[in-house]
């Protein structure tokens, strides 16, 4: 609390500005329960209760961009990750240190921190276990609201180390450490509706609706529980993608892509007109969708499967991946038209990871076709251009774009297209690549 007072910030203001912004894609903090706690901080002092707040003061400065406020940005994150380590060693485990430690794993992959944003998740899941937060509750119509505001709460703490984890597997290409979260079972309870959890009636809790994961694709559910639905399918592709491309079965494709394409028609049909609602949750199913017919194209391409199959499954595979990709491209560009240093903060991490994986599938299937097929990718650019004014994510994904372009020898027209996607944001990730890498962005028109 020292740390947070020396800093003279506007803990309002900062409190709020999480609220407006990361809460949205990520509710796990009860608003009016936690402001209740920090009002109460300076008679009641609580070490975890203080360092939640550090941690929203430390997501805060993720738009560094000048040297002066890096530095002060790094010495926070050293000295949060510090605090953070020091409590598991004298405390108990509590739910205020695992959604520290979700925040912390935000800041960590915002910031293309991969590594020590896997290590951070795998703190966050053993903490959960520790806590039974994966214990599914039922017969809730024998609570009262209070209780359930609690029970609901720490539910979302346990989808949201789901859901981190699961993205930190998606973004970390270079270590594939197996999930450190169980997968959900299908009677999983769904989070509610946000209002509702935060100003919930008086009373016994009865009749109230509670999806769960068996609860059907076309059901109206909230913002958050879509982005559950979504990361879970996403899973279920990454299952695919770390097994062996040998040993994938033009089968194991059916299922995953039926169902994913029917969450995706399922969102956009109910996602109203402001880019905003289910921002998240659309781009978590369409990286999924994606990265799943990449990887059935690719096999397709590899004539891995039965030989009457393989040309049917590689048409139309891609024929879908650049549909998707142009679905992806068109939000991107509505985005683009409204987008304001005011608006920036909204935009999700897993929106961020759609818009790079979208990028990539563009140009690998550039490299695939053979009629003459190119994205148009700067509706893709201007997108991670302005995201970067909050996350630096970006620069890992394009790391693994311009290595694969050199491994791969992709003809000079390819070549100097990828160079113009990867020019907008060449700022952002020259500070997170190597010398060499660097040497060969230098050089690639040549």
């Amino acid at each position: 609390m020292t740390t947070i007072l020396e800093q003279k910030w506007d803990l309002s203001q900062i409190m709020t500005t999480h609220y407006r912004t990361i809460h949205l894609w990520l509710p796990v903090i009860h608003e009016s329960n936690f402001r209740r706690r920090i009002s109460q901080l300076q008679q009641n002092p609580r070490a975890e209760t203080a360092l939640l707040l550090f941690a929203m003061c430390v997501i805060r400065h993720t738009s560094a961009s000048d040297s002066e406020i890096d530095d002060t940005q790094s010495h926070l994150y050293h000295l949060f990750r510090y605090l953070f380590s020091s409590l598991q060693l004298v405390r108990s485990p509590s739910l205020e240190l695992v959604q520290s430690g979700l925040l912390l794993v935000v800041f960590e992959l915002g910031a293309s921190l991969i590594n020590a944003a896997s290590m951070t998740i795998s703190i966050c899941a053993r903490l959960a276990y520790a806590l039974a937060l994966n214990v599914n509750v039922f017969h809730i119509d024998e609570l009262y609201f209070a209780e359930w505001v609690e029970l609901e709460e720490r539910q979302r703490v346990w989808l949201g180390i789901y859901m981190l984890d699961r993205m930190v597997h998606q973004v970390n290409t270079d270590f594939k450490a197996p999930p450190a979260v169980e997968e959900l079972d299908n009677n999983t309870r769904l989070p509610v509706d946000d209002l509702l959890w935060e100003k919930p009636p008086g009373g016994p809790v009865r009749g109230l609706f509670q999806p769960t994961l068996l609860t059907p694709v076309e059901t109206k559910v909230s913002y958050f529980a879509r982005e559950i639905q979504a990361i879970r399918l996403l899973g279920n592709v990454q299952k695919l993608s770390d097994k062996s491309v040998a040993n994938l079965c033009l089968e194991e494709f059916d299922d995953p892509e039926r169902a994913l394409i029917l969450l995706v028609k399922t969102l956009f049909a109910q996602t109203p007109g402001t880019w905003v609602v289910f921002c998240g949750a659309n781009a978590l199913a369409l990286t999924a969708i994606v990265r799943l017919l990449q990887l059935k194209a690719e096999c397709a391409r590899r004539q891995l499967f039965p030989p009457s199959e393989n040309r049917v499954a590689f048409e139309s595979s891609t024929l879908a991946l650049s549909s998707f990709i142009g679905i992806t491209c068109e939000i991107c560009t509505r985005f683009n038209a409204v987008a304001t240093m005011d608006n920036i903060g909204l935009v999700p991490l897993g929106a961020v990871i759609s818009t790079a994986e979208a990028a990539i599938a563009a140009v690998e299937l550039s490299s695939w076709l053979t009629n003459g097929y190119r994205a148009d990718c700067e509706p893709l650019k201007i997108t991670l251009v302005y995201s970067s004014q909050c996350w630096k994510l970006s620069g890992k994904k394009f790391i693994m774009l311009l290595r694969y372009c050199v491994r791969s020898n992709i003809d000079m027209v390819i070549k100097r297209n990828i160079f113009n996607v990867l020019g907008g944001v060449r700022c952002l990730w020259l500070t997170l690549i190597h010398p060499p890498v660097d040497f060969l962005l230098k050089n690639f028109h040549s």
